[in-house]
């Protein structure tokens, strides 16, 4: 029995953690420090077994995307998007038809790292050219007035962290669907 308990224990104590760990920047500083951003939509994805032969790989997971918008560099020769499997290896979950605003530095002509730490963020599926309905929709446009005219960035647009932006963004939010029904309704 005290066999039992000490290989359970063991095995507790030996149990991977998998949880992404970086240091997060502000919306702000990831739009500094990359040389590319831009909207992109998945429309295809494999995996790329060849990739996890090498640790210096950019991740196995590999997807053909459509350019939406370049925000701040040359997204001119960018062919695939790469990433690992998401959750504790901080990759971003790729997924076809899915749109997600690519923050990087990319090493390689052709393929684009991305990983959660850079700022990568997923929309969903929606109308890029659309109104804002949710946060992540908020920090996109506010990212697109920053790069092209350096307007301040809303200080609760600015954090990393959903959880948060939605509690200090919550009267944005509440302005924006009162906004929304509105122009629905056709009352100005």
């Amino acid at each position: 029995m005290k066999r039992l308990a000490l290989a359970v224990l063991l095995m507790l104590l030996m149990t991977d953690a998998s949880a992404c760990s970086c240091f997060r920047l502000s919306l702000k500083q990831q739009l500094d420090q990359a040389s590319l951003v831009m909207l992109v939509r998945v429309v295809e994805t494999r995996l790329d077994v060849d990739s996890l032969k090498s640790v210096h790989s950019a991740g196995p997971v590999r997807a053909k995307f459509e350019l939406a918008e370049t925000l701040k560099g040359e997204s001119k020769g960018k062919r695939e998007l790469a990433s690992w499997y998401g959750g504790g290896d901080c990759g971003v979950i790729l997924q076809p038809g899915i749109y997600y605003l690519v923050v990087s530095n990319p090493k390689d002509a052709a393929v684009v790292s991305l990983n959660t730490c850079s700022g990568t963020m997923e929309f969903g599926a929606f109308d890029p050219r659309g109104k804002p309905a949710t946060i992540g929709q908020l920090q996109l446009e506010a990212a697109r007035e920053y790069l092209r005219s350096q307007k301040p960035i809303d200080p609760c647009l600015n954090e990393y962290s959903p959880s948060d932006l939605w509690d200090k963004c919550s009267k944005l939010m509440d302005r924006l669907t009162i906004e929304r029904e509105k122009s629905v309704n056709g009352v100005r």
